[in-house]
């Protein structure tokens, strides 16, 4: 769950962040945000600095999808890095892709057709955007 000290920045009407190139200081947040005591803190990503900022800061941590056994992974570590930092871990979500048809049989049926048609290229391509995403 996100911090005092991080949710500051928005509870008074003026919008403070630390972003790559400099701070926004003091800018005008208008409307204020209503959800009290702060709007909730969505992040994503699977990276390992994703998973530290995500137990310090955030309320909800986005991943992306994966094995099942993958996600495990994720939210352990997530669980784990909230215990070193004596956070509340946060709540979680992963994307997903439906293949949704009539029955089972005609989903799994377009699911080997995407698979057949996929060219290595596009295969890796999606690969490393997925991964690259945090």
């Amino acid at each position: 769950m996100a911090t005092d000290s991080d949710t500051s920045c928005v509870s008074d009407g003026r919008f403070s962040m630390n972003i790559v190139s400099g701070w926004f200081e003091g800018a005008p947040l208008k409307p204020k945000p209503v959800q009290e005591p702060y709007p909730q803190v969505f992040q994503g990503g699977n990276s390992q600095a994703a998973r530290q900022m995500a137990a310090r800061q955030a309320d909800v941590l986005f991943i992306n999808g994966g094995s099942l056994e993958k996600i495990q992974t994720v939210l352990d570590d997530v669980k784990e890095y909230a215990d070193e930092f004596g956070t509340e871990p946060p709540r979680f979500a992963a994307n997903a892709f439906v293949i949704q048809r009539e029955t089972e049989q005609e989903a799994k049926g377009k699911l080997e057709g995407i698979i057949e048609n996929a060219t290595e290229e596009a295969v890796e391509a999606f690969k490393e955007q997925v991964t690259e995403v945090g």
